[in-house]
């Protein structure tokens, strides 16, 4: 078979580096892998290789471990004209950004990064590293993210220092209120941690999935092919689980925004059926709010979904209402009515946790009851903050307290 270059897989993880080795191998690729960075120095310097896919975390046990920054940087500096693609879980937009500072000659250290979630798309990756390497050409970091290279890097979080760690939990109810953001920091690391193992292991069974998929005793026999679809399925939306973990926990640029626009563009996302009935009340010349965009966006979209599930409970007419006001302590408030089923009392914090329910009878959307979970951890972490106001047999409604941008006080 024709050789089409020599790659270097660089992971701690056994089973990553079978799946990625095979994986280029199908391709034409002459494949090499290594443990560690020792191990990859000791290859890279005995022979020639055009490109070095390498892991960020090269140490499982320990979380901050980042051998595989300090192995680009080692292998860039001696051998410039190896295209290097760091491959990872696990990693925060800061760091990318440290690991992505030019050389003096405004060169980038990496060709790509590249989401263990998405390694069915390293073939590609490699084959445009490799013309990189063989053009012996060189990429700025302007031309890297003008590419959309970055678009690829999916990092969703933006986990707090280690340590970071809760105080003792106590009785008094105000001294609990003032724990909070202690105990997000510690589930956003803990959340980070699991989702990094959970999208390792998840990616590489995608990755055998769709191997299987091709293989022709799999083609030829539609038993086995769609049991080999459901694992594809299950592996996906295991991913999907990792990533909605570490969504509350991503890095934040608040803008200031106008409350009306963020509530249009949820209602044109989620989209009202022409049986539901929307009301909006929202007060004139309401300041603008300092928010991320695109999060206050998913907020809203995640409470009108389950307004209107709510609403399907009940028979018609099925009503949505929307009002905002500026109150006295310096905040935006929206209460998001529904006249669906009413949600007990016991339940009105419980369902802003995991995995949660607001209503049994109503049950959840598509996806794993981690939405108001979410949305809280979101706009606490602004200064905001989402509740259930009321809830009776007549009307539920919610609460969203926006924080008034300081410029607009």
């Amino acid at each position: 078979m024709y050789c089409k270059g020599r790659v270097l897989i660089v992971d701690d993880v056994p089973d990553v580096r079978a799946t990625l080795s095979g994986l280029l191998a199908d391709e034409g690729y002459d494949v090499r892998s290594a443990s560690s960075r020792v191990e990859a120095l000791q290859m890279v310097d005995a022979e020639r290789f055009h490109v070095a896919v390498i892991d960020v975390r090269l140490d499982e046990a320990h979380e901050d471990n980042q051998d595989g920054l300090l192995l680009m940087d080692e292998i860039r500096k001696k051998y410039p004209n190896v295209a290097i693609i760091i491959l990872t879980g696990y990693a925060n937009v800061k760091m990318v950004q440290e690991a992505q500072q030019p050389d003096c000659d405004g060169v980038a250290p990496a060709f790509g990064f590249l989401e263990k979630s998405e390694v069915d798309q390293l073939p590609e990756y490699v084959s445009r590293a490799l013309e990189h390497a063989l053009l012996d050409t060189t990429l700025t970091i302007s031309d890297l993210i003008a590419q959309g290279e970055n678009d690829h890097v999916a990092f969703k979080a933006s986990i707090h220092s280690q340590q970071e760690r809760t105080r003792k939990m106590c009785s008094d109810s105000e001294q609990k209120q003032g724990l909070e953001p202690e105990r997000d920091k510690l589930l956003g690391k803990v959340a980070g941690d699991i989702a990094h193992h959970v999208k390792n292991r998840t990616g590489l069974i995608r990755l055998a999935a769709l191997r299987l998929l091709n293989d022709p005793v799999v083609a030829e026999s539609p038993s086995r092919r769609k049991e080999v679809e459901k694992i594809l399925r299950n592996a996906e939306a295991a991913g999907r689980l990792a990533t909605d973990l570490l969504q509350p926990y991503r890095e934040l640029k608040p803008e200031l925004v106008k409350v009306d626009g963020i509530i249009e563009e949820a209602i044109m996302i989620v989209g009202v059926p022409d049986d539901v009935t929307l009301l909006q009340e929202i007060a004139l010349g309401l300041p603008k709010v300092a928010v991320e965009p695109s999060g206050a966006i998913s907020v809203f979209q995640e409470l009108l979904a389950n307004a209107l599930r709510a609403v399907r409970a009940v028979e018609k007419p099925r009503q949505i209402k929307i009002s905002a006001q500026l109150s006295k302590d310096g905040y935006v408030e929206v209460l998001l009515g529904n006249n669906g089923p009413a949600i007990p009392k016991e339940r009105w914090e419980t369902i802003f946790e995991q995995f949660a329910v607001a209503d049994e009878r109503i049950g959840r959307g598509e996806g794993f009851g981690l939405g108001l979970w979410t949305a809280r951890i979101f706009l606490r972490r602004q200064g905001g903050e989402v509740r259930v106001l009321d809830s009776d047999p007549v009307q539920t409604t919610f609460i969203i307290r926006l924080p008034v941008a300081p410029a607009e006080k």
